[in-house]
């Protein structure tokens, strides 16, 4: 059994790439022999369905990853090799966590075609009460994620969110000085030039008042729906929103909690279409593509777009 560890070159002692699309190299270790060598990545394998004939090729049964886009992850099942997140981004510890068993796998289950829009898989977000086990601590993105990606349910609460932005955005810390704490941790990262900025930042998020928990569940209608989409889906998905309601989408350029505050708190409080171009941690994390626009869609809008759509389409071949 032989592990692809992604890596930022393709040279010996390179760091460890999480986001499959970037990586220009792999290690790849075999779990048999103990032995490891160095993969240059091809320009064949720059595709998704390349990447994924180029592992099985070189002998892979499996990768690790941070997150990877639809697309990569419907190539590599289809190529028999499976996904695994690690719990130290680190080349040796990876090895380490895949001869232990430690390793995270990340499976994935085709979606059906009611748990698609425009193509895509989209994930239904609604409030809820806090009733049955909540999922591990991860990122809030990386929880929609995986759902987009097995179409398994998940109940995320307090316990289960560690990024600050996500507690503040999705109201599951009320504490008042979270926006404060939140700014000031911007600031030490040098994403504003004054801490007083940085806390308007934050304050400028739409943001639920209050929750306990929120549902996610691949397909269906919740409160609201939560997908990646390419610009030209995007585009095709305005149209259909201006048909059907003469508005425009609101389109935060913010790089602060896209799926989390913009998808999600953002679409729930107005009610409306909201895009937003994602965020570091969110494209790291909740495996947005390289040219992937996060879209919030409010459930109650998702059939009626739907069917705006098909009007365009009926349109347009007419």
């Amino acid at each position: 059994m032989s592990i692809a560890i992604p890596v930022a070159s393709a040279s010996p002692g390179a760091p460890f790439e999480g986001r499959l699309a970037h990586a220009a190299g792999f290690v790849l270790y075999d779990a048999t022999t103990g032995a490891s060598s160095l993969l240059c990545r091809t320009p064949f394998a720059g595709s998704c369905g390349g990447l994924a004939a180029f592992l099985a090729e070189a002998g892979a049964d499996a990768v690790c990853i941070d997150s990877a886009g639809y697309r990569y992850m419907e190539t590599l099942a289809a190529a028999g090799v499976s996904v695994y997140r690690p719990r130290d981004p680190d080349c040796s510890s990876i090895i380490r966590q895949y001869r232990t068993g430690e390793l995270t796998p990340v499976p994935f289950l085709m979606p059906q075609l009611g748990e698609t829009l425009l193509g895509r898989p989209y994930v239904s977000v609604s409030l809820a009460e806090s009733e049955g086990p909540c999922e591990c601590r991860d990122t809030f993105c990386a929880h929609v994620w995986h759902t987009m990606m097995d179409g398994r349910h998940r109940l995320v609460c307090a316990s289960s969110v560690r990024c600050a932005g996500a507690l503040y955005a999705l109201g599951l810390d009320p504490s008042p000085e979270l926006a404060t704490r939140l700014g000031a941790e911007l600031f030490r990262e040098g994403r504003s030039t004054t801490l007083g900025s940085a806390v308007n930042m934050v304050r400028a998020l739409r943001r639920i008042p209050s929750c306990t928990a929120l549902s996610l569940a691949r397909g269906g209608t919740g409160d609201v729906c939560v997908a990646y989409l390419s610009p030209h889906l995007v585009m095709r998905l305005v149209q259909a929103y201006h048909r059907l309601l003469d508005d425009t989408p609101d389109f935060l350029c913010s790089s602060l909690a896209p799926v989390c505050g913009v998808a999600t708190a953002q679409t729930h409080v107005t009610g409306r279409l909201s895009l937003s171009f994602g965020c570091t941690d969110s494209r790291r994390f909740g495996g947005i593509g390289d040219n992937e626009i996060v879209v919030g869609i409010p459930g109650h809008l998702l059939e009626p777009l739907r069917g705006a759509l098909s009007a365009l389409h009926a349109d347009e071949e007419g």
